[in-house]
């Protein structure tokens, strides 16, 4: 005996929505992939330019001042990292990985001259990542205004990692 058509029918709809629901979340899941690949390669040509003793912890014998423009160009990129992990717009492991690597430079000696430095001429500026220097705030900016929220997205983004 054939099957009903509108058991059929009531059988392929919600298939088909699931189906599609599927589609968009890995759709949004390579769209986030590519716009975090997308802030390494920026990472990579900002942090070219900074002398390479510096990225080994040494400070250079001449300081910092021939490369400040170098720096500020990582402050700026380290800065709209944080923002953008308050925004939600990148993931937890991404942001772990980008956290250790800011604390990592900034403890280094003319990372730490330069973001001094820039934070005293630059007073207004770079809010979020003096955020993230705050000892009282956690240390993931997505829990700064909204704890609740963002520990019901994790939560939910958990769920469908596989």
């Amino acid at each position: 005996m054939p099957l009903p058509v509108d058991l059929l029918v009531s059988i392929a709809t919600p298939l088909s929505v699931l189906v599609l629901a599927y589609q968009l979340w890995q759709r949004k899941k390579q769209f986030s992939t590519e716009f975090e690949d997308h802030l390494t390669d920026q990472y990579r040509d900002v942090i070219y330019e900074i002398p390479v003793d510096a990225l080994l912890s040494e400070s250079d014998p001449d300081g910092y001042e021939g490369e400040l423009k170098d720096y500020y160009r990582y402050i700026d990129l380290s800065n709209e990292q944080v923002f953008l992990r308050q925004e939600g717009r990148v993931s937890k492991s991404t942001w772990e990985n980008w956290r250790a690597g800011i604390e990592t430079n900034l403890s280094r000696p003319d990372f730490a001259e330069a973001w001094d430095e820039i934070k005293e001429q630059a007073p207004d500026s770079f809010k979020e990542l003096r955020k993230l220097e705050d000892s009282d705030k956690p240390d993931d900016p997505r829990y700064w205004e909204h704890p609740w929220r963002a520990r019901i997205e994790d939560y939910w983004y958990a769920l469908w990692e596989f």
